[in-house]
């Protein structure tokens, strides 16, 4: 194969277009919910304002409304756009019954959620909750600094920190052992780190399993439960509930929970940025949302799949713009490439062709392979670390993949390129 480097001055329609036209691919879109009918942690306005700004910052990102009105909730159909509900130190009764049936059925649906510190302390009037969430809030000692224990390097929330992290938090106990339910560890607190002088070390593994839990997350069977085994803590259902077909089943979609996030100085601290980043963007890539596919069911919930329209901007609804994050395209004079972060001056395009002038079968732009043919779109994914080379998308579709796509319309030409 003969690889090229074309100078965009050889491209005159290629710089036409790039100089009129720039699409983002649409980010997923997360309703941040912190209503609190209990407690309220003066840490939460801290919190949504750095979810939102992660969200914004980074690619692949996320558009966010914010809301502490339980009404919401209570009006058919509209959850059915978000990707995930993201619960921030939720606490008390939090929605109404017709609010949580319609928050029952979102998940039951494949809809995302994440839970935050004290939304664990949330809803303990719907069993299907505490099994959403993974257990209940017990308790917890005061304040204090803390070693946690990475359970599982593997997942995106913990990928970035070592073999332990130092926190200073509050170290929460839980009613029942979230491991009954599926749920996978991520995080554990090394109790000899940390004063507990409330219950004894053997009373607590009792209830929440050793060790002690702290952060976890769960693929699938999100509201499912043994109807032989009682797990206790305030998760089984109940047999009224049963009886009316309301307990909630299934739920093939993901859920994360971090009982983190209790100061404004945990949420400035970017190893805990990186937990909450890492957690949001694994449960928005789930393969249930309607935005992770051009063929999902359109019952799923989520945004409308969109591969080739701008992110939403802020309309009054707290929805945020994406004029300050994401990658963009660039061109300048003879110049031609996608700016991610690199000013250099060299174009960074490529045609690939089996022999001599052909067609191009290929662009790579920035090291990115593009599957190319005349009027068509198409897509390229990020490549994995281990992959020798990123897989090329099929003809004439633009997928979703885990990187923001950035896509160049050009004339009859139409590209996809991967932006890291």
């Amino acid at each position: 194969m003969k690889i090229s480097t074309v100078s965009p001055l050889a491209l005159p329609a290629l710089l036409l277009a790039l100089a009129a036209f720039s699409s983002a691919e649409a980010k997923k879109k997360v309703l941040i919910y912190s209503y609190t009918e209990g407690f309220r942690h003066y840490s939460i306005p801290t919190a949504v304002k750095t979810i939102r700004s992660l969200g914004k910052n980074n690619t692949p990102g996320w558009d966010s409304v914010h809301s502490e009105d339980p009404t919401d909730f209570n009006k058919d159909g509209y959850l059915d756009q978000f990707d995930a509900l993201v619960f921030v130190s939720v606490s008390g009764k939090a929605l109404s019954t017709k609010g949580a049936a319609n928050m029952r059925k979102y998940i039951e649906a494949g809809g995302g959620y994440m839970g935050i510190h004290e939304a664990c302390d949330a809803l303990d009037d719907h069993a299907w909750y505490g099994r959403l969430v993974g257990a209940y809030f017990d308790y917890h000692p005061e304040i204090c600094h803390a070693t946690l224990n990475v359970e599982d390097r593997s997942h995106p929330s913990v990928a970035h920190l070592g073999k332990t992290w130092k926190v200073y938090d509050e170290m929460y106990n839980f009613r029942s052992n979230p491991r009954d339910y599926g749920k996978q560890l991520v995080l554990s607190a090394d109790e000899s780190s940390y004063p507990d002088p409330v219950t004894s070390k053997a009373d607590r593994a009792a209830l929440q399993g050793s060790p002690h839990p702290i952060a976890w997350y769960k693929e699938g069977g999100q509201l499912d439960y043994n109807p032989h085994v009682k797990v206790g803590g305030g998760t089984d259902p109940k047999k009224k509930d049963r009886k009316k077909h309301v307990e909630g089943k299934g739920g093939d979609g993901r859920s994360f929970y971090t009982a983190l996030g209790h100061t404004n100085a945990s949420w400035r601290d970017s190893d805990f940025q990186g937990h909450i980043l890492g957690a949001l963007r694994w449960v928005l890539e789930s393969p249930t949302l309607r935005s992770s596919s051009p063929d999902a069911d359109s019952s799923r919930p989520g945004s409308k799949y969109d591969g080739d329209s701008s992110s939403s901007s802020d309309d009054g609804d707290g929805s945020d713009s994406d004029d300050d994050g994401g990658a963009s395209v660039s061109s300048s004079n003879a110049n031609v490439g996608v700016d991610a972060g690199d000013s250099s001056d060299t174009a960074s395009l490529q045609l690939l062709s089996g022999s001599g002038d052909a067609e191009p079968t290929s662009i790579v732009v920035n090291g990115h392979r593009v599957p190319y043919s005349s009027g068509n779109v198409h897509a390229a994914s990020s490549p994995s670390s281990s992959a020798a080379s990123p897989p090329l998308a099929a003809a004439g579709a633009l997928q979703r993949w885990t990187s923001t796509a950035v896509t160049l319309a050009v004339g009859a030409l139409a590209c996809g390129v991967v932006a890291l």
